[in-house]
C-alpha cells in the first residue's frame, strides 16, 4: 500500500438531515468526529517510486497539496468513511467522476490518474483541482446523512526544454553571433545574444537542433529578436523529423518522408508559442524559404 499522507481539512460541515415525517432539519451528527480526514498520496514524479524521508525535507512545497508533473499524474484519494464519491472539479466544472473504492485497511481508495496534456496545462503553468468528496449514508438512525469535503490540489508542469544545450548549427553563423545561443537557455534577445545568419541570394536559412533522441514534442516556444529587425522573423516553417534533414532547400524537405511542416505566416512575437503539436520528432528546423537574401535572427528555441 502507498504511503498515505494525511490531510486534516478544517471547515465546517453541514449534514442536511431528512426525518422520515419529511420535516427538513438541520443536524450535526456528532459521529462525524474525526470524519474530516482526507488522505492523498502519490510517488515523486521525478523518481516513480515513494518520496523518500530526506526528498521530503528538501522540498520547499507541499506534495499534498500541490507537485510538478512532466506527463502521468496518478493521484491516491481516500477517506476514512464509506463515500458515495468524488467529483475531480477544475473551474467550477466536474471533469470526472470517481464512483469505485477499494477498501483499504479501514480507508475507502480511489485512484485519479491523467497527464498534463489531457488536462491542457501549459507548460510552466499550474492547475487547480479541487476533490469534492461526498460521504455515503453516515446516519444510521432514520437520517440520512450527505457531508461534503473539498480537497484542493494543484498540478504544476515542470517539462524539461528538450532543446537546452542540445547540438546547434545554422546555415551561417554572422556578426560574432552563434547557433548555440539559440538554445543556450537565456531568452535575453538582444544582440549579440542572437544567432544571425547571411547567406547568398537562393539560399534558404535555416537553425536546427538535434535533441539527441526521439521525443513526442508538445510545444515549441520561438523568441524572436527584441532590440532590432523583428519584423524579418516571419514567413518562416518549423520543420520536425525523426530522421536528418536530407537537403537544406525548403522544397526538397518538405518532399523528405516523415518530416512534419508548421508555416508562421505572422512576425514571430517574444515568444511565440506553437502549442498542441504531438509529433515524434529528434530534428527541429526553422528555416525560410525565400530567393532574396535573408537574415534568419532567433533570439531563443525552447522545445517542450
Amino acid at each position: 500500500m502507498k504511503n498515505i499522507l494525511s490531510i486534516f481539512v478544517v471547515l465546517s460541515l453541514v449534514i442536511m438531515g431528512c426525518e422520515k415525517e419529511l420535516d427538513y432539519q438541520i443536524k450535526i451528527d456528532n459521529r462525524l468526529k474525526g470524519k474530516d480526514q482526507l488522505f492523498l498520496s502519490h510517488v515523486n514524479p521525478s523518481t516513480g517510486v515513494d518520496y523518500t524521508t530526506e526528498e521530503l525535507a528538501a522540498l520547499e512545497y507541499d506534495p499534498q497539496k500541490e507537485d510538478f508533473f512532466t506527463g502521468p499524474i496518478d493521484l491516491t484519494l481516500a477517506a476514512e468513511s464509506k463515500l458515495l464519491n468524488i467529483e475531480v472539479i477544475n473551474n467550477n466544472e466536474v471533469i470526472e467522476t470517481i464512483n469505485n473504492f477499494t477498501e483499504v485497511n479501514g480507508l475507502y481508495e480511489a485512484t485519479f490518474s491523467s497527464t498534463v496534456g489531457d488536462l491542457g496545462v501549459g507548460i510552466g503553468e499550474s492547475y487547480p483541482i479541487t476533490f469534492k468528496f461526498t460521504y455515503d449514508n453516515l446516519g444510521e438512525d432514520g437520517f440520512d446523512y450527505n457531508a461534503v469535503l473539498f480537497l484542493d490540489f494543484l498540478v504544476r508542469d515542470n517539462s524539461p526544454n528538450l532543446a537546452l544545450h542540445k547540438p546547434s548549427r545554422a546555415s551561417s553563423e554572422a556578426y560574432g553571433t552563434f547557433a548555440a545561443t539559440a538554445n543556450d537557455g537565456s531568452t535575453n534577445s538582444n544582440y549579440p545574444n542572437i544567432v544571425h545568419t547571411a547567406d547568398p541570394v537562393g539560399v534558404d536559412s535555416w537553425w536546427e537542433v538535434d535533441l539527441e533522441d526521439i521525443y513526442s514534442i508538445r510545444q515549441i516556444n520561438i523568441y524572436n529578436r527584441t532590440d532590432c529587425c523583428s519584423e524579418l522573423l516571419t514567413n518562416y516553417h518549423v520543420f520536425i523529423s525523426e530522421e536528418p534533414f536530407t537537403d537544406n532547400s525548403v522544397a526538397a524537405i518538405q518532399s523528405q518522408p516523415g518530416v512534419t511542416d508548421i508555416f508562421q505566416t505572422s512576425i514571430a512575437g517574444h515568444p511565440t508559442k506553437l502549442t498542441d503539436i504531438n509529433v515524434m520528432g529528434r530534428y527541429v528546423r526553422i528555416q525560410f524559404d525565400s530567393t532574396d537574401a535573408q537574415f534568419l535572427e532567433i533570439g531563443e528555441v525552447e522545445i517542450y
